[in-house]
């Protein structure tokens, strides 16, 4: 009799690690997988702290530096090409000033310079194409609109200008595909209805 061939595998859900691994409250948790591995930020609540915490097959092992890891607001985690990348914003004495930093495995490596916006900024969202980083933000001081920035060597510049939206703006997704970026948004000026934007 020739062998029936296998049915599908049973898949189910499960806990990775201990459950409610934080010390308190978290919020805007973003994950990443590399190797089959999780890697999660988030700021905790119950330390005042953005984490970065990495899963080695057992455990759950923090891997914040805190020289940058401090009182940060937006943590957003990026995966391009097994290199980390890793966007926030300093709460105090920055203002809610952003900064990009990448993991290289063992350390923690700033990328471009640090706090490089001109005011407050809210709602970061991080996108990479070919290494070079682009984020995507509310922009206080420029009618709270849409500012995307670009790595440009070693220095952050705006895509076309700063607060490129009509009005103000919140939960900006950013994605770059071939050079052309594309930045989706909650639109205030357009009764707070989506709106997408193309920069190429």
């Amino acid at each position: 009799m020739a062998n029936r061939p296998a049915g599908p595998r049973s898949r189910h859900w499960s806990i990775i690690g201990n459950p409610g691994l934080s010390v308190g409250e978290i919020y805007k948790p973003s994950i990443v997988v590399l190797n089959d591995k999780p890697i999660i930020g988030y700021f905790d609540n119950g330390t005042g702290l953005v984490t970065v915490l990495k899963y080695d097959g057992s455990n759950w092992i923090d891997i914040s530096d805190r020289n940058y890891f401090l009182d940060e607001d937006m943590p957003t985690l990026v995966m391009e090409n097994g290199m980390l990348y890793f966007a926030f914003s300093q709460i105090t004495p920055y203002t809610l000033k952003p900064s990009v930093i990448k993991y290289n495995g063992s350390v923690w490596e700033l990328v471009g310079s640090r706090y490089f916006s001109a005011g407050q900024t809210y709602y970061l969202n991080l996108a990479i194409e070919n290494g070079v980083p682009y984020i995507a933000y509310r922009d206080e001081p420029n009618r709270k609109g849409l500012t995307v920035m670009k790595l440009n060597g070693a220095n952050w510049s705006p895509l076309e200008k700063e607060g490129v939206s009509i009005g103000e703006i919140s939960w900006p997704s950013i994605q770059v595909n071939s050079r052309k970026v594309y930045v989706a948004f909650e639109d205030f000026a357009r009764n707070y209805k989506l709106t997408v934007m193309r920069f190429r």
